[in-house]
């Protein structure tokens, strides 16, 4: 039994870790009437474990699942970004963006539930004033 915790997951592992975190809809449906029910989630995190430990063999602990789902949908939203950005700057069919990572389709059940923030400007505006 081996411990993966700062260990990178193999494709296939991440495939399976985003299959079995798709199965526990309390994890990431917010509209979801267990997503508040933190005993229903922590539950939902020990049934991930479990089943990953016996698909692969490495005991992951909830705190590194956590976290690797939490880099796996930063990732994805990234992702999603870049090709709805794509798509609203007038761009061809054909410069729209492809995604670069290998299990974007496999999150696309994510979408609906992806919220996006509106960014600020970091851009400093000049305003001219009459001097006296």
């Amino acid at each position: 039994m081996a411990d993966n915790t700062g260990q990178r997951l193999s494709s296939e592992q991440v495939g399976y870790l985003i299959e079995l975190y798709h199965g526990h809809e309390a994890l990431w449906n917010a509209k979801s009437k267990s997503y508040r029910n933190r005993d229903i989630k922590d539950a939902s995190y020990r049934s991930i474990q479990t089943n990953f430990m016996e698909k692969f063999g490495v005991q992951l602990t909830v705190d590194t699942i956590r976290k690797k789902i939490t880099n796996i949908r930063t990732s994805f939203v990234r992702e999603l970004t870049k090709v709805n950005t794509s798509r609203t700057s007038g761009a061809g069919a054909d410069d729209v963006y492809v995604p670069s990572n290998e299990h974007f389709e496999q999150l696309i059940f994510l979408k609906p539930v992806v919220t996006f923030r509106k960014s600020l400007t970091n851009l400093i505006i000049l305003v001219s004033l009459p001097l006296f």
